[in-house]
Order: C-alpha cells, then sequence, then structure tokens
C-alpha cells in the first residue's frame, strides 16, 4: 500500500511538471519584435505559437496581457470576431518604438476547426 501511494504522488508530480505550458523567454520576446517590424507572420507564430489556445474573447486577453507583462510590446486584442470573414477574425494591436516613433501594428488571428487560434497575418 505504501507503494502505490509513492506511485501516486510521483506520477502526479510528473504530470504537473510536463503540463506546465512554454512561456515566453527573450529570444521569443526578439523574435516577435522582429516578426511584427518586419510584418513576417511566420515569425510572429513561432514566437508566440506555444502560447495560442482555444479561441475566446478571454483568451485573446490573457495573451494580449503576457505579450505585455513577458516581452514589454503593449498589445491589445482590439475587437472579438470584428472582422467579418467566415470565420470571423479578431484584430490585436501591438505598440512598437522604433527609432523614437511610435509604430502600431496588427496581427489578424482566428482559428481552426477544432478551435485553437490561428495567427493569420501581420500588418500596419
Amino acid at each position: 500500500m505504501r507503494y502505490f501511494r509513492l506511485t501516486i504522488i510521483i506520477t502526479g508530480l510528473i504530470s504537473s511538471l510536463t503540463a506546465c505550458k512554454k512561456e515566453l523567454n527573450n529570444s521569443d520576446c526578439d523574435n516577435l519584435r522582429n516578426g511584427l517590424l518586419m510584418n513576417d507572420t511566420k515569425l510572429v507564430t513561432k514566437s508566440i505559437g506555444s502560447l495560442l489556445t482555444s479561441y475566446s474573447e478571454g483568451n485573446l486577453d490573457e495573451l494580449a496581457s503576457k505579450i505585455t507583462d513577458r516581452c514589454n510590446i503593449p498589445a491589445t486584442a482590439d475587437c472579438f470576431n470584428c472582422i467579418k470573414t467566415n470565420p470571423p477574425q479578431t484584430e490585436m494591436i501591438f505598440s512598437l518604438v522604433q527609432a523614437g516613433a511610435t509604430i502600431q501594428k496588427r496581427l489578424d488571428i482566428s482559428y481552426t476547426p477544432d478551435n485553437k487560434m490561428k495567427i493569420l497575418n501581420v500588418h500596419d
């Protein structure tokens, strides 16, 4: 019985450690900044892809908050499902300072058939 409890505790510990989501590191933040400045959708997707969860207004707000907090790139989910396409899209706005000027970049986000966020485009 003692070994059974020990096995349960160890299994739970391992599960909780492996279930942790990836956080943004300095390299991810640098790639995000460069991807936004160059309108490089693939680089932006690579940098924040591990943070893309199910598509909902709350999760998009949380994504914007994580980017703002960890990368020091102000981000807001400007409007949820405001781009009237099929499927609808959400626009996230980023404010970047480049050579003393503030530049705004926009990220169009939609969802996959299994309702996971999908980055479609980066533009001015």
